[in-house]
């Protein structure tokens, strides 16, 4: 009885995937938690006044910096910024700063951009400003050309430093409001149609310019290549920041795992389409076998993995329509509801694009979430 229900749950919803999932669409994941604009300004004015103070000491080794440092430790931001002698405001980038944040205070929109063309008066190559004014735009055309604006403003003031920085370029706080101009249009470029490999080039780059990817670009690149079936690239990818401790990557890492195995036994996953899963779908619901080569089911291991870290990825998968247009949470733990939101959130198309996995997911997971006492969850 048991494998009854677990066959109609599966049917019922591959169809359903049929007719919602060719909606799926990704959705903006918040870089950072919701700090209030006074946060970020006392941070960054502290961060300045403690890398101007360590570049006049001639201070450059780790050791030294953290000694130095260290007697800070427990101050209020604004009173280590003071100590630090950084509390001026005479300095027009300063200026220009202080009015950018007080512009993200802002109500309106249209009062952001008066403050916004005020920083640019004062300082016209005022990242940050360009940046923002950038997402402010009206059409696709013109919050490209406007971020490509303020990313060519930040080259200009990195000059050399943006060769000399090749890696580590988040390191230098100087460096930040053109790492986050380009995360803005990797971003972009990601959510337009057609646009996949020009997002990819985009990610990669940033990539490369700071390896320890403090911006998460990873976790979107990986989206990507999966999405667009580029495996060997997602395989390096995984490999380069491989870990057990994110759905995300779990889950990856068995769709990887399908599509090796599957490419191993001549299974040709691209030739498969929706109509192919419907037809998949009908034919379990009148009792035929699944036209699955029996070799991909060794990655069955993997999607076992992923499914004890976080059950709840692949039940979100199978009702993707329910969720396009869930806000995304800006806080999650591991395991959670919150983390397989954000899971979809990127990842549905790399998953609702590629039937074969779709079914395989299906006829692996639907069985284990039922045993496992998530039957409840996955009804139609």
């Amino acid at each position: 009885m048991r494998k009854e229900n677990a066959r109609l749950k599966m049917t019922r919803l591959g169809l359903r995937i049929r007719y919602r999932g060719d909606m799926a669409k990704r959705k903006r994941t918040p870089s950072t938690p919701n700090i209030s604009p006074d946060f970020m300004r006392e941070k960054e004015k502290m961060m300045n006044a403690a890398q101007k103070a360590l570049r006049d000491m001639k201070i450059d080794s780790p050791e030294e910096a953290n000694a130095f440092l260290s007697q800070f430790v427990g101050m209020h931001m604004a009173d280590v910024t003071k100590a630090l002698g950084g509390d001026a405001t005479d300095d027009l980038e300063e200026q220009a700063n202080e009015m950018f944040f007080e512009a993200m205070e802002s109500r309106t929109r249209f009062a952001a951009k008066r403050k916004l063309a005020a920083v640019l008066k004062l300082d016209p190559g005022h990242v940050r400003a360009l940046t923002a004014l950038a997402m402010m735009e009206s059409s696709p055309a013109k919050i490209e050309t406007a971020l490509r604006t303020a990313i060519l403003a930040g080259e200009r003031r990195l000059g050399p430093l943006l060769q000399e920085g090749h890696g580590e370029l988040w390191g230098f706080l100087e460096a930040r409001p053109y790492m986050e101009a380009r995360a803005e249009l990797a971003e972009f470029l990601a959510g337009q149609e057609g646009r996949q490999d020009d997002a990819i080039r985009e990610h990669q780059e940033l990539l490369r310019l700071n390896e320890n990817d403090n911006q998460g670009i990873r976790d979107t690149l990986l989206a990507l290549l999966l999405e667009t079936r580029r495996f060997d690239d997602a395989r390096a990818l995984v490999k380069k920041y491989d870990t057990d401790h994110a759905a995300t990557w779990m889950y990856s890492k068995a769709l990887l795992a399908f599509e090796q195995h599957a490419a191993a036994a001549r299974w040709d996953t691209t030739s498969h389409d929706q109509a192919w899963l419907e037809r998949q779908m009908h034919g379990m619901a009148a009792g035929m076998v699944p036209d699955i080569p029996k070799p991909v089911r060794k990655a069955d291991k993997a999607l076992i993995k992923a499914l004890k870290f976080n059950p709840w990825c692949a039940i979100y998968l199978f009702k993707t329509g329910e969720h396009l247009d869930d806000e995304l949470p800006e806080y999650y733990s591991a395991g959670t509801e919150e983390e397989a939101l954000l899971f979809v959130g990127h990842h549905a198309n790399a998953w609702v694009k590629n039937p074969s996995a779709l079914l395989w997911l299906m006829l692996t997971a639907m069985p284990w979430l039922i045993k496992n006492g998530y039957e409840a969850e996955i009804e139609p």
